[in-house]
């Protein structure tokens, strides 16, 4: 799928490096930033990984019935051979998780180059990818994501220059580990070999596009399925649990997609206005100014919308009592954001297109070619699939694009791909210095990317989503992800791993502890646990669990999150274990983990606790004191009600 569309005039090897050499001094700063960011869950991968390696199976409790509570097979062999060399495990992570991330840049690079884009335009697509600091935030949070999108980048790379059968099945080998990444990529790669063959047919014989496409599923085929039924003869079922536990998680699984596809049309604006333009042979200066006076007039009444129809706004304007509710509020949020952040990058486009002499395609069309039309339809269809399947995948964690990671590249290179179409900035834009045409593009860029630097001052409001967990917007600024990353990291440092570590000294290995954040405190205990979420737990994924289940295994320890340090208020497991006669009458309220204070308050804007439980016959002052001398800055509190019925 080569060939030349948007390669006008000389390419400046010199330019090209200069904006290549900022885009990853941004990206490094942001990566540097963003560091302290680590997610609870990816200390699951790391417990399968630990229990494999020490020869107790690649399950959840070592030694226990196999469970898969994890869905990325490959990163999992990966932490596995990282923990073997004696590897400290979640540093590992995020080194790789880092390193994955700046090889996106390179690939991203070249992608542009095989859609037909100069050096120079595909260097801006790499410099706007480099802004989007969610990209950072997740790359170093523990987890599968950079590597899910780097092979992902990768195996379409292979795609789009194809040109002999070697190369097919290089791409087939990397979409094959993409798929072993996340179950997802499999999905996404049978899409792909769909689009190639119907794109061969359009050019060649209906056998030859059969081939090559045959070619191009064999070998990532062949890996997936090999894996697959592997999996399904050791774990005995067809998905994992996380498909069993999230699946059909609420009506966010189509509000957080149809947000994403909000903010998506916006950053790909520039390439419907470019196409239509494209279309036109010929247009009178009218019409330039024409389309940029509606730019102009659209692009600055979004951005004084989102500045100034604030929720206090709205509630001094609209409610009797001055007060709305919690989801209106960030209903009003995310409206006022896209707002504000659309209104900034139309008004961006307007200006570049008033400042120049002539708009792209309309005195010299740039026509597409066979091979770049279908590059770029291939691009699209991944965009659009990537969309559909967010809608049937469960919304856990997918604040700040996360779910979407993998795709934002591809739309990074459709929007520069359509910003060099309508304006022509790049390549073919007025007579001016190539410093200027730099400068320019430079501060479009920043203008039209609405993940990144655009969102900084319509974001008062959506550090709160980020705290309460309600992650309604998608898009953060690169101050509120990275204090949010460091209260994360601080709650896991100075609560969590303490937490683990102590639970460890004080249980066997077939002691069992039953506990909701099942992240970094089972995987520093060597002791059997009870996931009260159902994550790991195959009684929760395809059975009926309730309290009694689980206090019939007679846990050691029961660790029960809440939101009070004074009074236990939680439905669900949690609540129902908590009311019981059980808890009431066979354990006592050992302490209170309170994660409050100024330290964690950009991670939770109300208390977040742990309500730790031990069972009769345990020396409790004993384990309050060794508890207490191994926490850092969390504090333990013994809160009124279940405090009598302390004892020795």
């Amino acid at each position: 799928m080569n060939g030349n569309i948007i390669r006008r005039g000389t390419d400046r090897l010199g330019f090209y490096h200069l904006v290549m050499v900022v885009a990853v001094a941004i990206f490094s700063y942001q990566l540097f930033a963003m560091w302290p960011h680590t997610v609870d869950d990816a200390y699951i991968s790391l417990r399968y990984a630990e229990n494999w390696i020490s020869g107790g199976g690649l399950t959840w409790n070592y030694g226990g019935a196999p469970v898969e509570g994890y869905s990325n097979f490959l990163w999992v062999m990966i932490m596995a051979s990282y923990l073997s060399l004696g590897l400290e495990g979640i540093f590992a992570a995020k080194i790789l998780g880092g390193l994955a991330a700046i090889g996106q840049l390179p690939l991203i690079y070249a992608i542009g180059r095989e859609v037909g884009l100069s050096k120079r335009a595909s260097s801006f697509s790499v410099l706007l990818y480099s802004t989007i600091p969610a990209i950072a935030f997740w790359a170093v949070a523990g987890l599968a994501t950079s590597l899910f999108t780097l092979l992902f980048l990768v195996s379409i790379y292979l795609v789009l220059r194809e040109n002999s059968v070697y190369e097919r099945v290089c791409a087939s080998i990397s979409f094959g580990l993409f798929a072993l990444t996340r179950h997802e990529g499999m999905a996404v790669f049978l899409v792909v070999v769909g689009v190639y063959f119907l794109l061969k047919y359009r050019s060649e014989s209906i056998k030859n596009a059969g081939i090559k496409s045959a070619q191009l599923l064999f070998f990532g085929g062949f890996i997936y399925t090999t894996y697959f039924i592997w999996r399904l003869l050791y774990y005995g079922y067809l998905f994992p649990n996380t498909v069993y536990i999230k699946g059909g998680a609420g009506t966010s699984v189509i509000t957080h997609p149809l947000q994403f596809v909000s903010y998506l049309f916006v950053l790909l604006l520039p390439a419907a206005i470019g196409y239509y333009i494209h279309t036109k042979q010929s247009a009178s200066r009218k019409l330039t100014f024409a389309i940029s006076g509606v730019l102009l007039t659209t692009g600055l009444s979004g951005l004084v919308l989102g500045l100034i129809i604030t929720p206090d706004f709205i509630a001094a304007t609209l409610s009797s009592d001055g007060v709305l509710e919690k989801s209106t509020i960030n209903t009003i949020n995310y409206l006022r954001i896209l707002s504000g952040s659309a209104g900034l990058m139309i008004l961006g486009i307007g200006v570049s297109t008033l400042l120049s002499k002539k708009v792209a395609g309309i005195v010299n069309p740039l026509p597409m070619n066979g091979s770049n039309s279908e590059s770029v339809i291939l691009l699209m269809s991944l965009v659009l699939v990537w969309v559909a399947l967010s809608m049937v995948i469960s919304s856990s964690m997918m604040h700040a694009i996360r779910f979407f990671h993998p795709v934002v590249p591809v739309v990074s290179i459709l929007s520069i791909v359509g910003l060099v179409s309508l304006n022509n900035i790049v390549e073919n834009g007025p007579e001016r210095s190539n410093l200027s045409k730099g400068v320019l593009v430079v501060l479009v860029i920043l203008l039209i990317n609405p993940f990144g630097v655009s969102s900084i001052p319509l974001q008062s409001e959506s550090t709160a989503q980020l705290q309460d967990g309600s992650f309604n917007s998608p898009v953060y600024s690169h101050d509120e992800l990275q204090s949010f990353g460091e209260g994360y990291g601080s709650l896991l440092d100075d609560g969590n791993i303490p937490l683990g570590k102590w639970l460890d000294n004080n249980t066997d290995r077939t002691d069992y502890v039953a506990l909701g954040d099942a992240g970094a405190i089972p995987y520093y205990c060597n002791c059997r646990v009870i996931d009260l979420i159902g994550l790991n737990s195959i009684e929760a994924a395809h059975g009926d669990r309730s309290s009694q289940d689980v206090l019939n295994k007679e846990p050691k320890f029961i660790i029960l999150t809440g939101n009070s340090k004074s009074s236990y208020q939680r439905g669900g497991l949690m609540g129902s274990i908590y009311s019981s006669e059980t808890l009431e009458n066979e354990y006592k309220l050992l302490f209170v983990v309170d994660h409050s204070g100024e330290k964690y308050d950009s991670f939770r804007d109300s208390e977040y606790v742990y309500w730790v439980f031990v069972s009769d016959g345990e020396n409790v002052t004993d384990l309050r004191s060794s508890m207490n001398s191994s926490l850092s800055s969390a504090t333990l509190v013994l809160p009124e009600g279940k405090e009598a019925q302390e004892s020795n």
